[in-house]
């Protein structure tokens, strides 16, 4: 599937490793994993396989229409599925650290 990063600072980390110092080694590179079965789905039925990548839809109201692919325990990769001229591609919005800090 097309994707999309939301955020500048996910593609500089994606595309050049900058920015990994202020995340776990870890995390970086399951967000490499995440984004490249993102890349690999031929639709948003993929992002559901396998079940260890626990792709779930977002309840709250911060997150309305996000959903989440888990890196470890803790965090998660924040997208949302969008569509324009050209078909559905994922929009990548974040990072983030599930249970805080």
């Amino acid at each position: 599937m097309r994707f999309k990063f939301a955020d500048e600072g996910l593609r500089l980390l994606y595309t050049t490793g900058q920015g990994v110092g202020r995340l776990p080694d870890e995390v970086v590179t399951k967000f490499l994993v995440r984004v490249r079965h993102v890349e690999a789905a031929k639709d948003e039925r993929d992002l559901r396989q396998p079940p260890s990548v626990h792709f779930e839809q977002l309840r709250a109201k911060a997150y309305r229409g996000k959903a989440s692919l888990r890196l470890n325990r803790a965090w998660r990769l924040i997208l949302s599925v969008e569509e324009d001229g050209n078909g559905k591609y994922v929009l990548i919005h974040e990072i983030t650290n599930h249970y805080g800090d």
